[in-house]
């Protein structure tokens, strides 16, 4: 993981050696879960605008949903590199005589290397409670992996001019998920060592021109 931290340090300083440059913080919401991305990015010419930078992964106790999701929204990182990923996108211009809003769509690439933190709850008991059956549960957390996240996202933003040299940036858009990685634990990954899933993204930030 920490030749991905210094291939996008590398990106960030190449994008930032020449004006213009965009600068920006953005919450990002993938199929993995939520994290904050500061990213750079420039224009290569009319049409096309490249960038990426660094990922700082959120660690969340709670599950978004009750099911035995074993991917989705459930990248938790157990060691201080785990926090850390990287982005890296490329932007095509729509409607280019707009002034102000500025429209693209997109293809997104964000790559983790993370263990999940999976919370279920096992049956171990029933009774009765005023003649109604209850039943008792014991917690259970395990943690799946370490794996690679591969992130694959296609989809439509934009950026809008607020003042001086600030604007408000947001994307969002659809794609698939690639888990490379062993784990005794689960099968599909024991054998295979591969899974997938479809995914998403939504991505909002605010960003400056330098």
């Amino acid at each position: 993981m920490k030749k991905y931290f210094f291939i996008s340090l590398v990106l960030l300083f190449s994008l930032s050696s020449k004006a213009q440059i965009d600068l920006s913080v953005n919450y990002n919401n993938t199929h993995s879960g939520n994290s904050i991305l500061l990213i750079a990015s420039k224009k290569l010419n009319a049409k096309y605008e490249l960038g990426g930078g660094v990922r700082y992964n959120i660690n969340s106790l709670n599950h978004s949903d009750d099911q035995a999701n074993v991917f989705k929204n459930r990248l938790y990182a157990t060691k201080p590199f785990q926090f850390i990923g990287i982005d890296g996108f490329v932007h095509r211009s729509v409607f280019s005589k707009w002034e102000k809003v500025k429209p693209f769509i997109f293809y997104d690439l964000q790559l983790a290397y993370s263990t999940t933190r999976n919370r279920s709850f096992i049956p171990v008991g029933q009774g009765l409670l005023y003649g109604e059956p209850e039943y008792l549960y014991i917690e259970d957390i395990v943690n799946f992996g370490p794996f690679l996240w591969m992130e694959q996202n296609i989809g439509i933003g934009f950026k809008v001019d607020l003042f001086n040299s600030f604007y408000l940036t947001q994307r969002i858009g659809l794609g698939a998920d690639l888990f490379f990685g062993s784990d005794d634990q689960l099968m599909l990954m024991r054998i295979n060592k591969f899974s997938w899933e479809f995914g998403g993204l939504i991505n909002v930030g605010i960003g400056m021109r330098l």
